[in-house]
């Protein structure tokens, strides 16, 4: 799996920030195609490694000597009841209730000492600290993976590769795939006629898949790359001049004609999440007051301990999602027919009903 593929963005940040649901609900929605949905599944898996940390590793005692003899009398007589465990000072079950009530407001704190991997582990008051902000947040991680409903999808291969994978083909891709697969020096008829007819079923599944463009609500944004290497940009209302990086990161990868205004907003909304995990934030989080390099060396022997995903560098890590992300997908895998991929494959058919060699010029029909 991959940490912080979620717009650079890792669990125990989701939680430190407390990401509202509607603002976390669309930018999961954004990734909820054939080609990004491994996100998901991947920052699923983040939340289930942190729960599996907090449940598992740091170990919770109470402050006072005295509290820690009751609650130890407490499930020593649990098991008495319960599995007939001898044991000498066993408390009655109305001592036992009036017992957990008291301690339900005692004080607790993170032991100095865990074993990981078999090993006891000292940590610094600023670990116990940081561990312990994480551990009363539990309740959250359950609400956010509540929140992240990952869509089944078609596996349906077509020319040896999946069929969204066709998604973002400008066309010259896809013919290049076709010629690579027809192209082969072969004289067995049987052998063509397999392989044209196998071919003219790949086409049919994106043949299928041509249709008239979903149509969005629409901003007004308008980014053009000049030839002098300047951009004219237009923004949207709830966009500044701080964000014309992104819509140009955006106009490159040439996603802009697929993002509706929601969409767009919701990636805005994103990048300033992503800009938040700064020195001051997690200074007043965790009620501390250390640099950055002591926060570093931290999160490093946090990660040893099991608690992964705190860093200085997640806008960086953004930017990095938005270079590899497809976004623009749709649940329904769908070419616009007025694109040049529809093109090419209307020329693919009927280069592969008149049977011609490559390299023919294919006329177009009167």
């Amino acid at each position: 799996m991959e940490f912080a593929s979620f717009y650079g963005i890792t669990a125990p940040q989701i939680v430190l920030l407390n990401l509202s649901p509607d603002v976390f609900r669309r930018s999961v929605a954004i990734f909820n195609n054939p080609n990004d949905h491994v996100r998901l599944k991947n920052l699923i898996e983040e939340f289930n490694i942190m729960e599996n940390f907090l449940n598992t590793v740091p170990v919770i005692n109470y402050v006072d000597a005295q509290d820690r003899r009751l609650d130890y009398q407490i499930k020593r007589s649990e098991e008495f009841y319960e599995k007939g465990t001898p044991f000498r000072n066993v408390l009655t079950r109305e001592e036992i209730a009036k017992g957990k009530k008291y301690l339900k407001d005692a004080e607790q704190s993170l032991v100095p000492r865990v074993r990981v991997n078999g090993k006891l582990v000292d940590m610094s008051p600023e670990e116990r600290q940081i561990i312990s902000y994480f551990f009363d947040k539990k309740k959250l991680i359950s609400r956010f993976l509540n929140l992240i409903q990952v869509n089944t999808f078609s596996e349906i291969k077509v020319f040896g590769a999946k069929l969204y994978d066709f998604g973002n083909d400008d066309g010259e891709r896809f013919r290049r795939r076709v010629i690579a697969k027809l192209n082969i020096k072969v004289r067995s008829k049987d052998i063509i006629d397999e392989l044209f007819e196998k071919s003219k079923q790949d086409l049919k599944a994106l043949k299928d898949c041509i249709k008239d463009a979903p149509t969005k609500e629409r901003t007004k944004h308008n980014v053009k790359l000049a030839s002098d290497g300047k951009s004219v940009i237009s923004r949207p209302d709830f966009m500044t001049s701080q964000d014309d990086d992104l819509l140009l990161q955006l106009a490159h990868k040439d996603l802009l004609k697929f993002l509706g205004l929601q969409e767009l907003k919701t990636l805005h909304e994103m990048r300033k999440v992503a800009e938040k995990f700064t020195l001051e934030l997690y200074n007043k989080k965790f009620g501390l007051d250390l640099t950055r390099g002591e926060y570093e060396k931290i999160f490093t022997r946090l990660e040893d301990l099991g608690l992964v995903g705190l860093n200085f560098y997640t806008k960086d890590f953004f930017i990095n999602v938005l270079d590899s992300a497809f976004i623009s997908q749709q649940e329904e895998m769908i070419i616009d027919k007025d694109s040049s991929l529809a093109s090419v494959i209307d020329e693919v058919d009927r280069l592969l009903n008149s049977r011609m060699r490559f390299g023919e010029e294919l006329q177009n029909e009167e």
